[in-house]
């Protein structure tokens, strides 16, 4: 944000997120397989049967759309009814004619980074998108994606963990499916405006791509690791940290669009080339 950027997370309200605080407590939304749920508050209600994941990452991707929605509004000055900001004055004027919706660029973590693909695959608008250790169980079936298609010119970077990545030593399945993955790379490449890249960060974990161990790791490593297997990594989480940031940027620079004239680094200062520890650009 310091540096100009105007960033908005997403609290999905079909209970597959930790939890979601809704706008009122009166809101209600219903899944086919799903009850309708009520409250202000929306807890993690699982995830369900396998042939419901697709359907809820669809739910997801919808909610994606809505928040670009809001932004587009936003910056035209419009506050929807019955959306209300916190802030000083009146944000939707100081956000009026400041969002350069050129520049938008969509980044998931996991269940996040199936709706990431499916979202810039199939909704135009998005510049590109960043799928960090996707699941890429959760692709509905019949997404474009999957299905040898990528309508939308929106380039993918997938940041996989090792973990995730190498074959299981009898199986020799992926544990993020590595079909799947292997398919939406394939689908993007064939879409000359958009492709993709996959990259796996030596001894990372599922983990690696959160910020939990990076914030409370010393606190809570040691049940973590009793909680879940893949938690244990040579990889440190600042290393980790550094990793994905550097990477990250350097993919958002250079498929992001030339900022809009008025939308400028606040400051006018040029953005600088993102630096590895060793001080080199990557």
């Amino acid at each position: 944000a310091s540096r100009g950027f105007v960033v908005l997370a997403i609290e999905h309200a079909d209970g597959t997120a930790g939890v979601a605080r809704l706008a009122s407590s009166s809101l209600r939304w219903k899944l086919p397989s799903k009850p309708a749920g009520s409250g202000r508050w929306r807890w993690f209600q699982g995830l369900g049967e396998r042939e419901q994941w697709g359907e809820f990452t669809r739910y997801r991707s919808r909610e994606v759309v809505i928040a670009v929605r809001l932004l587009e509004q936003l910056n035209q000055g419009v506050l929807p009814d019955g959306l209300s900001i916190t802030g000083r004055g009146r944000p939707e004027q100081w956000l009026a004619g400041r969002l350069d919706m050129q520049r938008l660029a969509l980044v998931g973590h996991s269940y996040g980074g199936a709706t990431t693909a499916l979202a810039v695959s199939e909704h135009p608008g998005f510049a590109c998108g960043v799928a960090l250790d996707p699941w890429w169980e959760a692709l509905p079936d019949n997404s474009s994606c999957l299905k040898g298609s990528w309508p939308c010119p929106a380039p993918l970077l997938v940041i996989g963990s090792h973990d995730w990545n190498i074959p299981h030593p009898v199986t020799g399945v992926l544990k993020c499916n590595g079909e799947r993955q292997e398919a939406l790379l394939q689908a993007a490449a064939g879409n000359p405006g958009a492709g993709a890249v996959l990259m796996v960060p030596r001894h990372s974990t599922h983990h690696s791509f959160d910020d939990v161990l990076l914030n409370f790791g010393g606190l809570i490593e040691g049940l973590m690791a009793r909680m879940f297997s893949d938690t244990s990594s040579k990889l440190s989480p600042k290393r980790a940290h550094q990793i994905n940031l550097t990477a990250i940027s350097h993919f958002l620079h250079h498929h992001m669009p030339p900022a809009a004239r008025g939308h400028q680094q606040q400051g006018g200062k040029p953005q600088q080339t993102p630096r590895t520890p060793g001080g080199r650009p990557p």
